[in-house]
């Protein structure tokens, strides 16, 4: 029920929170999706303290039910149709179907700050959309311009802390900031990363399909993703996208 909550949460605090950004001009689009990640994290984490007071840790009950399911699964020999489980004992299956949802469970806090970062984007695109068509609004800047700012990274900083906070209320809280760390910012350059292929694809002229089907291949392959977070910090270091743009203006005028 908690993780239902939470889902709608992710969901409508953006809906809440953005109209007014949209329509002011105080608040940049990037720094409003931010605000948004932060006030969802903080919910998230009133609601996980909520069912620890009422004596219904969420920790707990994840792993209750992770423990159900791992026993379904080597009870009944599903396991061995898994890749890379066919050849192991029901023990050392369960043992390791156990380790791999531990992680994923830890990483949960990290997990709710992605989706809520994908989620607040695409709605401010979509409210930004509506709203303009009564007044005028500020419109998120392509995905080929999209930069972190020197002032993105004290929400960054509050989102880790959030991200912490929620990941305390069970399991060992050092080792679930590790994580949340990690992913949070292996998100956040990727981002960069898969911006900066955006914009070659678009000085390059080469259809935006291209960039997305790169994109998309490159995020769901770890060995890749991973290229992606490398190309965004070479971007941030020494401004790939600059050098795009600068290499472009230069063949156009010759």
């Amino acid at each position: 029920m908690i993780l239902i909550t939470i889902f709608l949460v992710i969901i409508l605090v953006p809906f809440i929170l953005m109209p007014r950004d949209i329509k002011g001009d105080k608040t940049g689009p990037y720094m409003s999706v931010l605000k948004s990640v932060i006030v969802t994290l903080t919910a998230v984490l009133g609601l996980v303290i909520a069912a620890m007071i009422s004596g219904h840790p969420l920790y707990d009950g994840l792993h209750s039910v992770t423990e159900q399911v791992v026993n379904v699964l080597v009870n009944e020999g599903s396991y061995k149709n898994m890749p890379g489980f066919e050849q192991l004992s029901e023990a050392d299956a369960k043992k390791s179907l156990l380790a791999v949802y531990d992680m994923m469970i830890k990483r949960l806090p990290a997990y709710i700050a992605a989706a809520s970062l994908v989620i607040s984007y695409f709605d401010y695109i979509m409210l930004s959309r509506s709203i303009r068509k009564r007044q005028p609004v500020q419109i998120m800047p392509p995905f080929r311009d999209f930069n972190y700012q020197g002032n993105v990274f004290l929400p960054m900083i509050l989102m880790l802390l959030a991200s912490w906070l929620i990941g305390k209320s069970g399991g060992t809280s050092a080792e679930i900031l590790y994580l949340s760390i990690n992913y949070i910012f292996d998100i956040a350059f990727a981002i960069q990363g898969a911006s900066t292929i955006f914009t070659l694809c678009y000085v390059r002229k080469w259809p935006k399909a291209v960039a997305v089907i790169t994109v998309i291949v490159f995020w769901n392959i770890y060995i890749l993703r991973q290229a992606l977070v490398i190309l965004g910090m070479f971007d941030l270091v020494i401004g790939m996208k600059r050098l795009f743009y600068a290499k472009a203006d230069q063949n156009n005028r010759k």
